[in-house]
Order: structure tokens, then sequence, then C-alpha cells
């Protein structure tokens, strides 16, 4: 999820 938040925008939010 964290590796995948850096590349899109919208992961970031479900990371956190």
């Amino acid at each position: 999820m964290l590796e995948v938040g850096r590349k899109s925008p919208t992961s970031e939010i479900v990371a956190l």
C-alpha cells in the first residue's frame, strides 16, 4: 500500500 501510494495520490489516502 505504501509503495503504491507514492505512485498514485489516491492510494496515499488509503495507506493512511
